[in-house]
Protein backbone atom coordinates (compact mmCIF):
# COMPACT_ATOMS: atom_id res chain seq x y z
CA UNK A 1 0.00 0.00 0.00
CA UNK A 2 3.30 2.39 0.68
CA UNK A 3 1.42 4.69 3.31
CA UNK A 4 3.65 6.88 5.25
CA UNK A 5 3.51 6.38 9.15
CA UNK A 6 2.19 8.88 10.94
CA UNK A 7 3.13 9.34 14.76
CA UNK A 8 2.36 10.30 18.22
CA UNK A 9 4.01 10.64 21.83
CA UNK A 10 3.06 8.89 24.63
CA UNK A 11 4.39 7.89 27.43
CA UNK A 12 7.82 8.97 26.75
CA UNK A 13 8.07 6.83 23.34
CA UNK A 14 6.86 7.78 19.61
CA UNK A 15 4.81 5.05 18.22
CA UNK A 16 4.08 4.87 14.48
CA UNK A 17 0.94 4.31 13.09
CA UNK A 18 -0.39 4.23 9.44
CA UNK A 19 -4.12 5.44 8.69
CA UNK A 20 -6.03 2.89 5.78
CA UNK A 21 -9.15 4.60 4.87
CA UNK A 22 -11.65 4.44 1.89
CA UNK A 23 -14.74 6.17 0.81
CA UNK A 24 -17.07 4.11 2.46
CA UNK A 25 -14.77 3.98 5.82
CA UNK A 26 -16.51 5.55 9.09
CA UNK A 27 -16.25 4.26 12.48
CA UNK A 28 -12.73 3.84 13.85
CA UNK A 29 -10.76 0.67 14.02
CA UNK A 30 -7.65 0.12 16.45
CA UNK A 31 -5.13 -2.73 14.97
CA UNK A 32 -2.30 -3.77 16.76
CA UNK A 33 0.19 -6.63 15.16
CA UNK A 34 1.98 -10.24 16.40
CA UNK A 35 4.79 -9.79 18.44
CA UNK A 36 7.92 -9.52 16.82
CA UNK A 37 5.80 -8.17 13.52
CA UNK A 38 4.68 -4.63 12.56
CA UNK A 39 1.08 -3.42 11.32
CA UNK A 40 3.05 -0.79 9.17
CA UNK A 41 4.46 -2.00 6.13
CA UNK A 42 2.87 -4.48 3.45
CA UNK A 43 2.24 -7.93 5.92
CA UNK A 44 -1.17 -7.16 7.30
CA UNK A 45 -2.00 -5.28 3.72
CA UNK A 46 -4.76 -7.76 2.80
CA UNK A 47 -6.96 -7.34 5.86
CA UNK A 48 -6.42 -3.86 6.25
CA UNK A 49 -7.34 -3.43 1.91
CA UNK A 50 -11.01 -5.55 3.37
CA UNK A 51 -11.52 -3.62 6.35
CA UNK A 52 -10.86 -0.21 5.66
CA UNK A 53 -13.85 -0.59 3.49
CA UNK A 54 -16.06 0.17 6.42
CA UNK A 55 -13.52 1.32 9.30
CA UNK A 56 -10.75 4.03 9.33
CA UNK A 57 -8.09 1.19 10.39
CA UNK A 58 -5.54 2.92 12.84
CA UNK A 59 -2.45 0.16 12.13
CA UNK A 60 -0.13 0.57 15.70
CA UNK A 61 3.32 -0.46 15.72
CA UNK A 62 4.20 -1.40 19.51
CA UNK A 63 7.38 0.15 21.22
CA UNK A 64 10.43 -1.12 19.76
CA UNK A 65 8.39 -2.55 16.58
CA UNK A 66 8.53 -1.40 13.37
CA UNK A 67 8.37 2.67 13.15
CA UNK A 68 7.89 2.85 16.41
CA UNK A 69 10.94 3.81 19.01
CA UNK A 70 12.19 1.64 21.47
CA UNK A 71 13.32 0.79 24.76
CA UNK A 72 15.83 3.72 25.24
CA UNK A 73 12.42 5.96 25.67
CA UNK A 74 10.78 3.95 27.93
CA UNK A 75 10.95 0.53 29.33
CA UNK A 76 9.55 -2.50 27.42
CA UNK A 77 6.74 -4.51 28.97
CA UNK A 78 2.86 -5.83 28.88
CA UNK A 79 1.49 -2.47 31.16
CA UNK A 80 3.44 0.16 29.69
CA UNK A 81 2.31 -1.11 25.87
CA UNK A 82 -1.46 -1.77 26.87
CA UNK A 83 -0.83 2.16 28.89
CA UNK A 84 0.39 3.31 25.06
CA UNK A 85 -2.67 1.97 23.08
CA UNK A 86 -5.08 3.64 25.30
CA UNK A 87 -3.06 6.86 25.66
CA UNK A 88 -2.91 6.90 21.50
CA UNK A 89 -6.79 6.63 21.39
CA UNK A 90 -7.04 9.22 24.05
CA UNK A 91 -4.80 11.77 22.38
CA UNK A 92 -6.13 10.62 18.68
CA UNK A 93 -9.57 10.86 19.85
CA UNK A 94 -10.88 8.10 18.52
CA UNK A 95 -14.29 7.45 20.68
CA UNK A 96 -16.11 4.52 20.02
CA UNK A 97 -12.98 2.73 17.93
CA UNK A 98 -13.13 -0.93 17.97
CA UNK A 99 -9.99 -3.05 18.86
CA UNK A 100 -8.19 -5.90 16.31
CA UNK A 101 -5.17 -7.30 17.78
CA UNK A 102 -3.08 -10.42 16.72
CA UNK A 103 -1.38 -12.83 18.76
CA UNK A 104 0.13 -10.71 21.31
CA UNK A 105 -1.64 -7.89 20.01
CA UNK A 106 -4.86 -9.85 21.25
CA UNK A 107 -3.55 -10.15 24.91
CA UNK A 108 -2.62 -6.04 24.61
CA UNK A 109 -6.34 -5.76 24.10
CA UNK A 110 -7.37 -7.71 27.19
CA UNK A 111 -4.81 -5.84 29.48
CA UNK A 112 -5.93 -2.52 27.88
CA UNK A 113 -9.47 -3.06 28.70
CA UNK A 114 -8.77 -4.20 32.46
CA UNK A 115 -5.86 -1.19 33.00
CA UNK A 116 -8.29 1.36 31.21
CA UNK A 117 -11.91 0.12 31.18
CA UNK A 118 -14.00 1.83 28.22
CA UNK A 119 -11.20 2.37 26.11
CA UNK A 120 -12.99 0.04 23.49
CA UNK A 121 -16.49 -1.50 23.47
CA UNK A 122 -15.35 -3.93 21.01
CA UNK A 123 -12.63 -6.08 21.02
CA UNK A 124 -11.76 -8.59 18.29
CA UNK A 125 -8.57 -11.18 18.91
CA UNK A 126 -7.02 -12.98 16.17
CA UNK A 127 -5.00 -16.29 16.77
CA UNK A 128 -5.02 -14.36 20.27
CA UNK A 129 -2.41 -14.51 23.06
CA UNK A 130 -4.40 -16.51 25.71
CA UNK A 131 -5.36 -15.21 29.25
CA UNK A 132 -2.79 -17.61 30.53
CA UNK A 133 0.14 -15.93 29.01
CA UNK A 134 3.22 -17.19 27.52
CA UNK A 135 3.11 -20.86 29.65
CA UNK A 136 2.48 -22.81 26.60
CA UNK A 137 5.23 -21.32 24.18
CA UNK A 138 6.88 -23.58 22.05
CA UNK A 139 9.96 -24.96 23.92
CA UNK A 140 13.23 -22.72 22.71
CA UNK A 141 11.40 -19.87 20.98
CA UNK A 142 12.48 -17.16 23.97
CA UNK A 143 16.58 -18.00 23.22
CA UNK A 144 16.10 -18.42 19.23
CA UNK A 145 14.38 -14.81 19.31
CA UNK A 146 16.99 -13.23 22.05
CA UNK A 147 19.60 -14.69 20.25
CA UNK A 148 18.91 -14.58 16.87
CA UNK A 149 16.22 -12.57 16.11
CA UNK A 150 18.30 -9.83 14.02
CA UNK A 151 19.27 -12.74 11.82
CA UNK A 152 16.82 -13.05 8.61
CA UNK A 153 17.88 -16.12 7.88
CA UNK A 154 17.33 -17.82 11.34
CA UNK A 155 14.04 -15.85 11.65
CA UNK A 156 12.45 -17.38 8.01
CA UNK A 157 13.63 -20.55 9.74
CA UNK A 158 11.50 -19.99 12.66
CA UNK A 159 8.58 -17.98 11.45
CA UNK A 160 7.73 -19.91 8.54
CA UNK A 161 6.50 -22.97 9.62
CA UNK A 162 3.57 -21.02 11.24
CA UNK A 163 2.50 -20.18 7.99
CA UNK A 164 0.54 -23.38 7.06
CA UNK A 165 0.48 -22.22 3.05
CA UNK A 166 4.34 -22.04 3.68
CA UNK A 167 4.08 -18.31 2.09
CA UNK A 168 8.08 -17.51 1.11
CA UNK A 169 7.82 -13.99 1.12
CA UNK A 170 5.32 -13.98 4.06
CA UNK A 171 7.80 -15.54 6.14
CA UNK A 172 10.71 -13.39 5.01
CA UNK A 173 8.47 -9.82 5.19
CA UNK A 174 7.94 -11.28 9.23
CA UNK A 175 11.27 -12.12 9.18
CA UNK A 176 12.62 -8.67 8.30
CA UNK A 177 9.80 -7.04 10.79
CA UNK A 178 11.74 -8.88 13.80
CA UNK A 179 15.16 -7.67 12.23
CA UNK A 180 14.62 -4.32 13.29
CA UNK A 181 14.04 -4.93 17.07
CA UNK A 182 16.39 -4.42 20.28
CA UNK A 183 17.35 -7.58 21.42
CA UNK A 184 16.76 -5.76 25.00
CA UNK A 185 13.20 -5.60 24.02
CA UNK A 186 12.90 -9.77 23.82
CA UNK A 187 15.02 -10.34 26.76
CA UNK A 188 12.42 -8.14 28.16
CA UNK A 189 9.23 -10.16 26.42
CA UNK A 190 9.32 -13.53 26.84
CA UNK A 191 10.28 -13.91 30.79
CA UNK A 192 7.94 -11.25 31.57
CA UNK A 193 4.86 -13.18 29.15
CA UNK A 194 5.83 -16.61 30.24
CA UNK A 195 5.02 -15.74 33.93
CA UNK A 196 1.99 -13.19 32.89
CA UNK A 197 -1.24 -14.29 33.19
CA UNK A 198 -4.69 -12.10 32.85
CA UNK A 199 -6.65 -15.34 33.91
CA UNK A 200 -8.37 -14.00 37.38
CA UNK A 201 -9.04 -10.53 35.47
CA UNK A 202 -10.34 -11.27 32.29
CA UNK A 203 -13.64 -11.85 34.06
CA UNK A 204 -14.01 -7.86 34.54
CA UNK A 205 -13.77 -7.33 30.73
CA UNK A 206 -16.82 -5.41 29.56
CA UNK A 207 -16.38 -5.60 26.46
CA UNK A 208 -17.93 -7.41 23.58
CA UNK A 209 -15.13 -9.39 22.51
CA UNK A 210 -15.00 -11.48 19.25
CA UNK A 211 -12.10 -14.75 18.87
CA UNK A 212 -11.27 -15.88 15.59
CA UNK A 213 -8.69 -18.85 15.96
CA UNK A 214 -7.64 -21.50 14.01
CA UNK A 215 -7.78 -25.37 15.27
CA UNK A 216 -4.24 -25.56 13.38
CA UNK A 217 -2.55 -23.33 15.47
CA UNK A 218 0.87 -24.34 16.50
CA UNK A 219 1.65 -21.42 18.49
CA UNK A 220 -0.83 -20.99 20.66
CA UNK A 221 -2.63 -24.14 21.62
CA UNK A 222 -6.59 -23.77 21.04
CA UNK A 223 -7.41 -25.30 24.09
CA UNK A 224 -5.48 -22.01 25.82
CA UNK A 225 -7.53 -20.25 23.16
CA UNK A 226 -10.63 -21.51 24.33
CA UNK A 227 -10.61 -21.32 27.85
CA UNK A 228 -9.98 -17.54 27.02
CA UNK A 229 -12.80 -17.36 25.04
CA UNK A 230 -14.74 -19.13 28.21
CA UNK A 231 -13.05 -16.76 30.93
CA UNK A 232 -14.87 -13.75 29.56
CA UNK A 233 -18.19 -12.24 30.03
CA UNK A 234 -19.80 -11.38 26.67
CA UNK A 235 -17.81 -13.28 24.03
CA UNK A 236 -18.10 -15.31 20.67
CA UNK A 237 -15.60 -17.85 19.60
CA UNK A 238 -15.19 -18.58 15.68
CA UNK A 239 -12.77 -21.78 14.76
CA UNK A 240 -11.47 -22.46 11.24
CA UNK A 241 -10.64 -25.79 11.25
CA UNK A 242 -8.43 -25.19 8.51
CA UNK A 243 -6.17 -22.35 9.48
CA UNK A 244 -3.24 -21.23 12.13
CA UNK A 245 -1.44 -19.33 14.17
CA UNK A 246 -1.07 -16.44 10.42
CA UNK A 247 -4.93 -16.79 9.75
CA UNK A 248 -4.71 -13.03 9.65
CA UNK A 249 -2.47 -13.14 6.96
CA UNK A 250 -2.84 -16.05 5.58
CA UNK A 251 -6.55 -15.78 5.53
CA UNK A 252 -7.04 -11.70 5.68
CA UNK A 253 -10.88 -12.46 3.76
CA UNK A 254 -12.18 -14.61 6.53
CA UNK A 255 -11.16 -12.69 9.48
CA UNK A 256 -12.34 -9.38 8.21
CA UNK A 257 -16.05 -10.59 7.52
CA UNK A 258 -16.43 -12.00 10.66
CA UNK A 259 -15.02 -8.60 12.31
CA UNK A 260 -17.62 -6.84 10.29
CA UNK A 261 -20.23 -9.29 11.11
CA UNK A 262 -19.69 -9.04 14.63
CA UNK A 263 -19.90 -5.73 14.55
CA UNK A 264 -22.71 -5.05 12.66
CA UNK A 265 -24.92 -8.40 14.02
CA UNK A 266 -23.54 -9.74 17.21
CA UNK A 267 -22.02 -7.14 19.46
CA UNK A 268 -24.98 -5.15 20.49
CA UNK A 269 -26.63 -8.24 21.82
CA UNK A 270 -23.76 -8.19 24.66
CA UNK A 271 -23.69 -5.05 25.20
CA UNK A 272 -27.28 -4.21 25.56
CA UNK A 273 -26.98 -6.93 28.54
Amino acid sequence: MGLDPKHVDVNGVRLAYVEHRTATSSAPLVFVHGYALRSSGDLYEKLFAQLSREFVVYAIDLRGHGGSNGPESGPWSLAANADDVASLVEQLGLQGAVYAGHSIGGYIGMLTEIRHPGTFSILCLLATGPASGGRSNPEGIADTFIQHGSDQAVMRDTLGPMYLRRDPRGASSAAAACSVIAPSVHEAFFPEYQSASLEDRIAEIGSAVLLVNGARDTVVPPEEQHLTARGLRRSKEVIFSDEGHMLPLEAADLCAREIMNFVRFDAHKFLAT
